[in-house]
């Protein structure tokens, strides 16, 4: 798809659902792992997202974030897969193995694995990000207009569903 053809370019402030989604990782990201300069993490992160998927994106801010955020959600779901699971296993472990073995593939089924969906998708459309930014600056014709493809939206959770099952139905298929 040419760069003429992406005209269709919808900012991130028309789909409140996953602009709340983003502006609550994006502020307990800051919080955690940046200390803004400036401002709180909640102002910091409403610049960040204006910056990368408002009207007029910042190519280098949305590549970045983009990747930034789909590392995140990878890493608070194995964070939260880690403190949920041990605690299952030590059930496991030392009073009863298939209980401890169910619990555990439920509560990962719940916590976690909803998370890693998310940042799969949100990985898929990075990438098309990434590629729609080395398009845009090889080709330099004007300002840079995001493929559609790479601006998450309210869609996602329902996506979010497929990678989801699929490793649920993984871990049951272990655990049974």
């Amino acid at each position: 798809m040419g760069l003429a053809q992406r005209t269709e370019y919808r900012p991130i402030s028309e789909s409140a659902l996953t602009l709340a989604i983003m502006s609550a990782l994006l502020t307990t990201f800051y919080r955690a792992f940046h200390r803004s300069e400036g401002g709180s993490a909640k102002q910091t992160a409403a610049a960040v997202i204006d910056r990368g998927w408002g009207p007029s994106p910042d190519p280098d801010v949305r590549e970045s974030m983009a990747v930034a955020l789909c590392q995140f959600l990878t890493f608070a779901g194995a964070a939260l897969g880690t403190a949920i699971g041990l605690p299952c296993i030590a059930l496991a472990a030392s009073v009863d193995h298939t209980l401890g073995l169910r619990l555990l593939a439920t509560a990962l089924s719940v916590s976690a694995l909803p998370l890693l969906g998310l940042s799969l998708v949100w990985a898929l459309r990075a990438v098309r990000g990434t590629q729609s930014i080395r398009a845009w600056r090889q080709a330099q014709t004007g300002p840079f207009v995001p493929d559609a493809a790479s601006q998450p939206r309210d869609i996602d959770l329902a996506l979010t569903t497929i990678p989801w099952a699929a490793l649920s139905a993984l871990i049951w298929a272990i655990v049974l």
